[in-house]
Order: C-alpha cells, then sequence, then structure tokens
C-alpha cells in the first residue's frame, strides 16, 4: 500500500513511521511541519494528487489543550481545516482516512464508559477542533478516539509519571 502518516515528527507519526518501515511491504510518505503546511489547501492537494496515496492516517493535530484556549485559530487551522484538506485530497485519490481524535470530544460526565454513539460535548477548544475534524470524516473512513499517546519521544503521561521515580529521559535508573 502507499500509505501518508501526517504528523509523522510527532510522537503517534514517529512510532507509526517506524512500525511502518519495518515492514518492508508498504510505500510510506511522511507529512509534518516545517516542510509540509497541513493548513495550505493547495499544498495538501498538490502533495496527495500527486503521490496517490491508499491510506492516509491523520496523526498531525495541534494537542497542546492548554494551549488551544488562546491560540483558538490556531487549533481550528490546524484541528479543523488541515483535516478538511486531507479529506478533500482524500477524496480525489480514493483514499480511505484514519483520523486520530480525542476522548476531549466528550464532557468527562458520563458514570460508565463512552461508547462511539455518545453525542459529543466538548468542554474545551481543543475537544471542539478535534470533533469538528471529525466531521469532515466521511462515512466509511476511520476515527480512533484516544485519551492518551505514549512513545519514547516528545512529553507524555509515561514520562511524567516516571519522572519522580528517578528516571532519566532515556529511561535509565538515576543512581
Amino acid at each position: 500500500m502507499r500509505i501518508v502518516v501526517t504528523g509523522s515528527n510527532g510522537q503517534l507519526g514517529r512510532e507509526l513511521t517506524r512500525v511502518l518501515e519495518s515492514q518492508r511491504q508498504h510505500e510510506l510518505l511522511g507529512l509534518d511541519l516545517p516542510e509540509h503546511d497541513l493548513t495550505d489547501r493547495d499544498h495538501v492537494l498538490s502533495v496527495m494528487t500527486q503521490w496517490v496515496p491508499d491510506l492516509i492516517i491523520h496523526g498531525a493535530a495541534f494537542t497542546a489543550v492548554d494551549v488551544c484556549e488562546t491560540e483558538i485559530a490556531t487549533a481550528y487551522a490546524v484541528n479543523c481545516g488541515a483535516t478538511r484538506f486531507i479529506a478533500d485530497a482524500a477524496r480525489r485519490c480514493g483514499a480511505h482516512v484514519v483520523y486520530v481524535s480525542t476522548d476531549y470530544v466528550f464532557d468527562g460526565t458520563k458514570p460508565s464508559p463512552y461508547v462511539e454513539w455518545d453525542r459529543p460535548a466538548p468542554e474545551s477548544v481543543y475537544g471542539a477542533t478535534k470533533l469538528g475534524g471529525e466531521m469532515e470524516i466521511d462515512p466509511g473512513w476511520t476515527i480512533a478516539r484516544t485519551s492518551w499517546v505514549c512513545s519514547s519521544h516528545g512529553n507524555n503521561m509515561v514520562k511524567t509519571l516516571l519522572a519522580p521515580c528517578g528516571r532519566t529521559r532515556h529511561g535509565e535508573v538515576r543512581r
């Protein structure tokens, strides 16, 4: 398959790229800043229609939840606008899209686990923008909602929890 991974320099994108490259059975194109601005419609359409992927794993996002509250226009441009452009390109290429979303589309008040049919009710700009991105996804494509992404790259919950235990950035135990 010809696979595009957006956000290829982020935690999810790096891990997906590593796994897909190790299989050596797919052609892979990673898209991320600074070379690829996914908020630039013409650029997205040009790259995608020239490369013609079978699958687009759209993991690129503005995920700084607190910063989204003050940089609202950027959050909407990245999480909604870029997703619209990716979806448009996918339709033109006949590609399947896997959109990585978040549990922030819910308000967290349900006493039991959420299911995919529950009504979203985001309480933050981040959640609202990711829900906006979901609205750009066609029926038959895939939305994967996650609450945490963890890898050896970047900041994440696992690294935060290990820090007080005396672990270094690379996992070695401090003595």
